[in-house]
């Protein structure tokens, strides 16, 4: 192999390490909170709240916070979540929450169904607090 050849790999070799499966947070609704429970049918119901922080250009970079609570039922989790992805604008990215509430019956069940929907992902928090309610 000459040096030409060696030059023009060590050249093109940079150009091809892209960054080709970036998600950008401008185009995703990042989730704050998320409650998992049984319906009375034992569907899942997943709720979170979707945490919106809006930057005012015109009122010098002031922040002003927004939540909204968005619900979605389904057969598994997997399902719960895409029914909330078609019901809000944007990505419904549940990536960066902080608290997962479960209830009593998801508890008292096999919650691993619920983690390991969530923890396979390998964009999920692993340091999200974990409660357990009867309400």
């Amino acid at each position: 192999m000459g040096k030409n050849e060696l030059f023009l790999i060590l050249f093109i070799l940079p150009l091809l390490a892209g960054c080709w499966d970036e998600r950008l947070l401008k185009n995703s609704r990042t989730v704050y909170i998320s409650g998992f429970d049984l319906d009375e049918n034992d569907d899942y119901q997943t709720t979170s709240i979707i945490r919106d922080m809006n930057i005012s250009e015109s009122s010098r970079g002031e922040i002003s916070i927004s939540n909204e609570l968005v619900t979605g039922k389904g057969g598994s989790i997997k399902e719960a979540s895409m029914t909330i992805d078609q019901s809000v604008p944007g990505n419904y990215d549940p990536a960066k929450g902080r608290t997962l509430i479960l209830g009593i019956d998801i508890a008292k069940g096999d919650i691993y169904n619920v983690l390991d929907s969530l923890y396979r992902d390998p964009r999920v928090d692993l340091n999200a607090k974990i409660a357990v309610t009867d309400i």
